[in-house]
């Protein structure tokens, strides 16, 4: 034989079903060639020999991509290293690649063989004279001695050929336990050949391997998107997770239209109609209505898994309630009829994206208010979305009746409130508000003024409780009290813009300010000669305190008495400063500062934020704070709920006018031109 192939071999001299024994017929023929698809499953070519033209060679293609599909399989890797999935994926593929296939399996195979061809001539293109394979493998002695004959070294040479890309095909088409579906009983004629149809098509899947997987026994990474609770699950709808990119990308390219609306109504007509005659949608648009809408729930329920992390099944049943809504507000706001295809349901998921991504948060944070969100919204119509409402709603709630009587419970309620805070912020933004319709926002109006109530408790908790601790923790029970006080206010009446409500949190600032004097500022902290806080205090035998400045100016009239008491000194008395009080004054000072902070936040985010109009009577009270009266002489102060602070910079008495100026009321002018 060395004079057909120039060099020494066996050569088989019985005919087999897979292979033809003349194998001269192959020579100058691609791979690609060789596993066309044919209703037969045995591929016939007449070769190009002019001598062999009476001559066919056969190639079962079906035998040879069957003999591919075990190594094929153990090339896949899948994440969780799960065997069974291995063993069950082969058992797939034969049983679709057998002789008793049915139907659904004569489909597949020549599917399969057709797309497995169009790979093999991708992969040609970048080969040179990808048609001499025959003579190369010839001529590798080393493969002729491990083949033991021509034919099967050969067959050894297709098999290694189309593992890898029958490796990175079996992959793709497996996805998600996608091959479940082609044996599944509950999956309709329609939706199995849905399945092929977008199998068939190499513009809607692409199934060329990378250019970096070219060894043969290289490890083929397979992808799960479908996870519940970190479990893999199996898609439920045919190449869910191709259906979901595709019209991601759809989307995405649809920013790029111009609308002339204000709205995005006309960016979503149009984001229907390009997918709904796109190949894919085209696809889909072929089912009947029944099918049609089989399909649908099967999509929802993977697009959810795939598009937010959901732990369990209340989870995705309050998600899938959600998404529903969003469905049907969006809809119903548009005046189309109803319709859950996969386009819709992707324009609804993005135009309402704040609201989906604020429950899928709140899930995340808090699983198991899952049931109640649930027992809550089987009271309401399933054609709103108010998921995400309720869920801020049982959420503020629970943090309204937290408890802060003891230390503990205030950091937990603070840990609370921050773990909260994204979400209720988000939620109180201008395009949330934008996609809820009335009776949502009433119900967030609601949720809004509970939450400011509990921000103005933790901001009480930080300010003043755990700031005058670090100051002198032997007012921490007496901070605790006041703070159940504030918190017991806050759940009453939490609309600070009120002005009884706002004088109710001052008289618990006072309270809280007085009961923290010591018993060394007992006489107070003004001076009474200069009725100005004291500097330098110097205490005198009967216990008053003076500035070191009065009391000397004094005594240097021959006063030898308490300028308060009229108590007489000792002959030889010298005032000095008392380092008792002046520490006790420092402490005092620190402690009130602590809560005018307070204060100063409680005014600047909820007495005058959100471009609300405060209540009558705020504004005086405030401007009353700022000013105080000593006879005729008129002086201010800080903006501080405390009497005796008088202002010696006038830096701070522009604090009020500014925050007043944001809102621009024509009666605020005559309080700011005072």
């Amino acid at each position: 034989m060395c004079c057909v192939w120039l060099s020494v071999h066996i050569d088989d001299l019985r005919d087999t079903e897979d292979m033809s024994l003349n194998l001269s017929v192959f020579c100058g023929m691609p791979i690609s060639k060789l596993v066309p698809p044919a209703q037969s499953g045995i591929e016939t070519c007449e070769s190009v020999n002019a001598q062999a033209l009476t001559e066919t060679a056969h190639l079962h293609s079906l035998s040879l991509v069957r003999s591919c599909v075990q190594k094929a399989v153990g090339l896949l890797r899948d994440p969780n290293d799960l065997t069974c999935r291995s063993m069950q994926r082969m058992n797939i593929l034969l049983g679709l690649l057998g002789e008793n296939h049915g139907e659904t399996g004569a489909l597949f195979q020549n599917v399969l063989l057709g797309r497995l061809a169009g790979t093999l001539v991708q992969r040609e293109e970048l080969v040179h004279n990808p048609g001499e394979w025959v003579n190369r493998e010839a001529k590798k002695r080393q493969a002729l001695q491990e083949g033991g004959t021509l034919r099967h070294t050969l067959w050894r040479c297709l098999q290694s050929t189309l593992t890898p890309v029958l490796a990175y095909m079996v992959e793709v088409l497996d996805r998600d336990a996608n091959l479940d579906l082609l044996i599944s009983a509950g999956l309709s004629k329609a939706l199995i050949q849905l399945w092929l149809d977008i199998l068939a098509d190499r513009h809607i899947l692409d199934l060329t391997p990378p250019q970096n997987s070219s060894g043969s026994d290289q490890e083929v990474l397979v992808q799960h998107y479908l996870l519940l609770g970190g479990e893999e699950q199996p898609c439920a709808a045919p190449f869910s997770w191709l259906i979901r990119r595709h019209f991601q990308s759809l989307w995405e390219e649809s920013e790029f239209i111009p609308v002339t609306e204000d709205d995005s109504t006309q960016r979503i007509v149009q984001f229907v109609s390009t997918a709904t005659s796109s190949k894919l949608g085209s696809l889909i648009g072929k089912l009947s209505d029944q099918e049609h809408l089989d399909l649908d729930k099967r999509y929802l329920r993977d697009f959810l898994l795939l598009s937010f992390k959901i732990k369990s099944e209340d989870e995705l049943r309050v998600l899938t309630r959600a998404a529903l809504g969003c469905v049907s507000e969006l809809q119903r706001s548009m005046t189309i009829n109803p319709d859950l295809s996969p386009a819709w349901v992707m324009a609804a998921a993005r135009h309402y994206a704040p609201r989906l991504d604020t429950l899928s948060h709140i899930l995340l944070l808090q699983p198991q208010l899952a049931p109640d969100i649930l027992q809550q919204a089987s009271h309401t119509k399933p054609t709103d979305m108010l998921e995400d409402i309720l869920a801020l709603g049982i959420c503020v709630e629970r943090t309204k009746l937290q408890t802060v009587t003891s230390l503990s419970e205030c950091e937990s309620l603070l840990r609370r409130v921050e773990l909260l805070q994204p979400c209720l912020d988000r939620a109180f933004s201008e395009k949330y508000s934008s996609l809820c319709n009335p009776g949502c926002l009433q119900h967030l109006d609601s949720i809004r003024s509970i939450w400011r109530g509990m921000l103005v408790v933790a901001a009480f908790i930080q300010q003043v409780l755990f700031e005058g601790k670090q100051i002198d923790p032997s007012l921490e029970d007496l901070a605790l009290k006041h703070c159940s006080l504030l918190q017991s206010l806050m759940q009453d009446s939490p609309d600070l813009r009120n002005v009884d409500t706002l004088q109710q949190l001052i008289r618990i600032l006072n309270s809280y300010h007085q009961k923290c004097i010591s018993g060394d500022l007992r006489f107070g902290i003004n001076c009474p000669v200069c009725l100005s806080e004291l500097k330098e205090p110097s205490t005198l035998p009967c216990g008053h305190v003076f500035c070191l400045s009065c009391l000397q100016s004094s005594l240097q009239t021959d006063r030898h008495y308490c300028p308060k008491c009229r108590e007489d000194l000792p002959p030889n008395f010298q005032p000095s400063v008392s380092k008792t009080i002046k520490s006790a004054l420092q402490q005092h000072a620190e402690i009130r500062g602590c809560c005018n902070s307070f204060f100063l936040e409680v005014v600047s985010r909820f007495c005058l934020s959100d471009g609300e109009s405060p209540r009558e009577g705020v504004v005086e009270l405030l401007f009353s704070l700022l000013i105080s009266a000593q006879g005729n002489v008129y002086r201010t102060r800080e903006l501080t709920p405390f009497l005796e602070c008088v202002d010696n910079s006038p830096v701070v008495r522009s604090v009020l006018p500014k925050l007043l100026l944001q809102y621009r009321y024509r009666h605020f002018k005559v309080y700011i031109l005072l």
